[in-house]
């Protein structure tokens, strides 16, 4: 039986909200998990992603020790890799901890940074890259004191 791609992008979407639920947020106070969706359609009134991000950050107040993410896609992501920008609060990222390109198709992936340092006040940016450094989607979480 072959799915249509309405029904292959439901599934995983249902996929993609169960395997969410199961992330364990350590006991850091200023840990974060977020999503980001991409290529939403609407049937009857149902938004329908193509994929999603979840990306997390986790530290204690400026000290973030490390930082990464998961995709789940209705269609391959080919030579992908998932960064972390640190943005400072005037909006200039100050530093990139570039995630190592996964070089196949896939329809799922994740990759963790090690980060082990104090950032500034601003933002900490999940980012999902394909190939020729298209951003696919990102997530963002603020940083303060």
């Amino acid at each position: 039986m072959r799915l249509s791609n309405f029904h292959t992008q439901a599934a995983i979407a249902g996929i993609a909200s169960i395997l969410s639920g199961l992330i364990v947020v350590p006991s850091a106070n200023a840990s974060a998990i977020g999503y980001a969706y991409w290529g939403v359609q609407t049937w009857k009134d149902i938004p329908i992603p193509s994929g999603q991000l979840t990306g997390g950050v986790f530290g204690r107040g400026l000290y973030v020790n490390d930082a990464g993410g998961n995709f789940i896609s209705a269609g391959n992501i080919c030579n992908w890799r998932i960064d972390v920008d640190f943005i400072d609060a005037s909006g200039k990222t100050y530093y990139r901890n570039r995630g190592k390109t996964v070089e196949n198709c896939t329809r799922a992936g994740q990759q963790k940074r090690l980060i082990k340092k104090n950032i500034r006040p601003g933002q900490a940016c999940v980012r999902l890259y394909t190939a020729f450094n298209h951003n696919v989607a990102s997530v963002c979480h603020n940083i303060h004191r």
